[in-house]
């Protein structure tokens, strides 16, 4: 990567406070979704979060989006790295259990491929604020195996269109 580049990524970091620490339940979502995915397509995932440097976090915690510093829209992405490309967006529904207890549920969204943002429908209450940096997750996703042992993940199903409002709308309204 060229020296400009590095330069430009580093004044966006500055500029955007805080957009490179991802919390702990974060990094559990990402992880799940991670290990859900086939092997090929787990490999497309790691190499978007090579690009992947920066974050944009809702102020209540519950919608994370997730930006390439140098190429937002993700033009130049090589498509073989995409995640079915063909579809605009589509998501997909997980919950957690820790203790036999609902623990954490998210909806991870990828557009026309390209892994876009994790909304909340519930978060943990507590958490740890500063867990990994983004341009590690890369690295923390090759050494994902299995979420651990206190976990139990469950993919509950591919959001509809209805649904998909529906939890933007929510975004909207609740605090």
């Amino acid at each position: 990567m060229s020296i400009a580049s590095e330069m430009l990524r580093a004044l966006k970091r500055l500029i955007y406070s805080d957009c490179e620490w991802l919390r702990s339940y974060e990094i559990e979502a990402l992880t799940a979704f991670y290990l859900h995915l086939e092997k090929a397509d787990r490999s497309k995932l790691i190499r978007q979060f090579e690009h992947l440097d920066m974050i944009q976090r809702s102020p209540n915690g519950k919608l994370l989006q997730f930006f390439d510093g140098l190429d937002s829209l993700r033009k130049n992405w090589a498509h073989d790295i995409k995640i079915m490309p063909d579809q605009s967006v589509i998501g997909f529904q997980f919950s957690v259990k820790k203790e036999h207890s609902l623990y954490l549920r998210f909806v991870i969204f990828l557009g026309k491929g390209g892994f876009g943002e994790i909304q909340f429908i519930r978060k943990p209450e507590l958490y740890q604020p500063r867990a990994r940096k983004t341009k590690e997750v890369a690295d923390l996703l090759k050494a994902a195996s299995v979420v651990d042992g206190l976990h139990t993940v469950i993919f509950e199903k591919i959001i509809s269109e209805n649904e998909e409002y529906d939890l933007e709308r929510e975004l909207d309204l609740k605090p």
